[in-house]
């Protein structure tokens, strides 16, 4: 079965301006698919300071794919860090 091409073009270095965002797409393998799932997505300061928190939570059922938009219009310019969580019981992951 052939995989979907991502919605947008992959990068893992790219520049945006504040008034267009930042637009993220991941999908998240859990352990139980029937089960649901916190989901965050994290944006990261050079401090290491969140200064940003999507909720992106998957329902029981959902496919796994997350495709979610982080706003940046008021945060300062420079260089952030994205990093997602997702958990599932005692299950973890963080990328």
């Amino acid at each position: 079965q052939a995989v979907a091409p991502l919605p947008f073009e992959p990068t893992l270095d790219r520049e945006f301006t504040r008034a267009q965002g930042c637009r993220v797409f991941f999908e998240v393998v859990r352990p139980k698919p029937a089960a649901p799932t916190d989901v965050t997505i994290e944006l990261v300061d050079a401090d290491n300071r969140v200064v940003r928190t999507v909720p992106a939570a998957l329902s029981a059922g959902d496919s796994g794919r997350v495709d979610r938009r982080v706003p940046l219009l008021d945060l300062s310019p420079g260089a952030y860090r994205l990093r997602v969580t997702a958990a599932q019981g005692a299950a973890r992951a963080r990328q």
